[in-house]
């Protein structure tokens, strides 16, 4: 699925959600448009479906009227029905909200002019990824979103030993690379990587490891005697980089 693709069956779901009554068969229809779009919307999925789990054991009827201001409380039944129905509409409303949220980023992801621009929403959408669902939500924003704002990172080796770097890209993508082949004294090698915010954790003596996304790459530090990153040092501290700030970075590890 392609950022297209996810786009015009938000649109879908939302309509779908936007009507005043619904029913199990319509909320199967709205799961089938938006599950693996991103995490967010599959965890409102999963609490509307728990909510919905529950009328079917209270309440013989397919129509769920989504409003329970004139619901009578002369029961216990009642009662108990209403009280359901106001939870019910509660995670329907989050439902609902997350699906224009996710909408909404990504029109503005279309509509945005420049690479820090469409890295700052992309990467509101990527923010819930996590584990498996992560990659899911890497495939559905499209290849060309990862094309249009990705950046290198030149890795330089400067006195050390080769070094071979470990990446978790499970997949190739166009945009998304991770070098491959180890990089001895001397030489260097390109990374590309959507302009996104790095998480660079330099706090261990014996690895550096960069993080974007659901991905990391990890370089082990022996004998290295220091690692900058657009001439800024990298250890013994936990460092955010914006990538989208440059379309070119070097990242250079240097050992006396």
């Amino acid at each position: 699925m392609n950022h297209h693709e996810a786009h015009k069956r938000l649109l879908a779901a939302h309509t779908l959600l936007m009507e005043p009554t619904t029913t199990r068969e319509k909320f199967n229809s709205i799961r089938t448009l938006i599950e693996g779009v991103n995490p967010s919307l599959d965890a409102a999925l999963a609490r509307v479906e728990q909510e919905l789990s529950t009328w079917d054991q209270i309440q013989d009827g397919d129509v769920i009227h989504l409003t329970a201001k004139h619901l009578p409380e002369n029961t216990e039944e009642e009662k108990k029905r209403k009280k359901w129905l106001l939870l019910f509409i509660n995670s329907w409303r989050q439902l609902k909200s997350e699906v224009a949220r996710v909408e909404q980023e990504l029109q503005s992801a279309d509509n945005a002019q420049t690479t820090g621009e469409k890295a700052s929403h992309w990467g509101k959408i990527f923010s819930a990824a996590k584990g498996p669902l992560g990659i899911i939500t890497v495939l559905a924003i499209g290849v060309a979103v990862m094309q249009q704002t990705s950046v290198e990172i030149t890795i330089q080796n400067k006195g050390c030993a080769t070094m071979y770097p470990s990446g978790s890209i499970p997949f190739s993508l166009p945009g998304l690379s991770l070098p491959k082949d180890p990089i001895p004294s001397g030489g260097s090698a390109v990374a590309e990587l959507p302009g996104l915010t790095v998480n660079v954790d330099g706090t261990s003596s014996s690895a550096l490891v960069l993080s974007v996304l659901t991905f990391s790459m990890t370089f082990q530090l022996s004998d290295v005697d220091d690692v900058t990153l657009d001439g800024v040092s990298l250890l013994g501290k936990k460092t955010e980089v914006r990538l989208s700030e440059s379309d070119e970075h070097t990242l250079i590890l240097t050992c006396s």
